[in-house]
């Protein structure tokens, strides 16, 4: 027993009961300022500037995150260190940069808005109508990927940013709204978070998505042939970006890495929101799930990468597929608050 609370007994036996009430309330006083001053006392993360960036990093167990957080909201590394002392990438990342956005930096875990994928309206591609009966402009993915971001909170294990929006985004998103983005960091998983608060008169669609570079092979003498995915779905599609369709395609849950056909597959029709990407051994997975498990039908993943010549496969967990804008898309009501969630971990 600690010699704090043995001195403390000792004082309990010998003193009358006025002066014991004193002693236990003068006790509970100190052991709760102890522990609320260790609840308040967060610790902040490591903060590096480079190339006129400011560079979030984040421990946690064994894990290392950094992120971008106010260009993109960009989370750009994950690493793991390992028991013999190597070091694990779970994402892929060039060293050399800093910042990009997702059609010129192929890296990291970007993040889609408003919408996931290309749009399409009234046979143009990159337009989108809104609820209003407008047609606007969307660059595919949206604008967020490369949009600045102010930080709200950071904590040792925990960040949260704020979107800024622009004259140019509000031509893409004509509304009255705040979205918000909350990475939190495990020792061996992060979870992404994006809100959208409704602040019009009308309900807002979105379709928001994450895409995260899963490097690969994790091994040395290993090649993707000795990697697979696995999607939880009953169907895929291919991606006609061009004529702005969505083409039937052969499927299959578990798919080797080694096949080209693999690449640019979107897996729909999901009998859960989870994913996989590993060794064919089945160990040692990369685990996605989107919503806690709740399953949408518009959920889908989306997979790419090239067998043996990319760095990594990228496997995408979306709210939507691509087309959904002013069509099929989940709508926030007036005055509420619409939520997407991605869960990322290893074993």
């Amino acid at each position: 027993m600690p010699f704090f609370y043995l001195l403390l007994l000792e004082i309990f036996v010998r003193l009358n009961s006025m002066q014991k009430l004193k002693v236990i309330l003068n006790s509970l006083l100190i052991a709760s300022v102890g522990v609320f001053g260790v609840a308040c006392s967060q610790s902040k993360p490591k903060i590096v500037e480079k190339d006129g960036a400011k560079l979030y990093e984040f421990n946690a167990g064994d894990s290392k995150f950094v992120m971008n957080p106010e260009e993109g909201a960009l989370l750009m590394k994950w690493e793991v260190k390992r028991a013999d002392g190597s070091v694990r990438k779970v994402l892929h990342w060039d060293e050399n940069k800093v910042r990009g956005d997702i059609t010129n930096v192929f890296g990291g875990a970007p993040i889609f808005f408003p919408f996931s994928g290309i749009s399409f309206a009234d046979g143009k591609a990159n337009m989108w109508k809104t609820p209003r009966g407008e047609v606007v402009p969307v660059r595919k993915f949206g604008f967020i990927d490369n949009g600045k971001f102010e930080v709200v909170k950071a904590t040792n294990n925990e960040i949260v940013v704020r979107f800024i929006q622009t004259e140019e985004t509000k031509k893409s998103y004509p509304f009255k709204y705040e979205l918000t983005v909350h990475y939190k960091f495990y020792p061996k998983s992060y979870t992404l978070e994006m809100y959208l608060e409704n602040k019009d008169d009308i309900a807002l669609p979105w379709g928001p998505g994450h895409h995260p570079f899963i490097a690969l092979p994790w091994n040395k003498g290993e090649t993707h042939d000795d990697y697979r995915i696995w999607v939880d779905a009953n169907h895929a599609w291919n991606i006609d970006n061009a004529k702005g369709k969505l083409i039937d395609t052969f499927y299959e849950k578990d798919s080797c890495l080694n096949n080209p056909k693999v690449s640019g597959r979107l897996y729909s029709k999901l009998s859960t929101p989870v994913a996989k990407i590993g060794p064919k051994h089945g160990k040692d997975d990369v685990t996605m799930i989107i919503d806690d498990g709740k399953v949408d039908y518009r959920q889908c993943y989306v997979v790419y990468g090239k067998p043996n010549k990319t760095p990594y496969w990228a496997l995408e967990p979306w709210a939507v597929p691509p087309l959904a804008a002013g069509k099929d898309a989940p709508v926030v009501p007036v005055g509420e608050t619409g939520k997407f969630k991605v869960e990322i971990k290893i074993p």
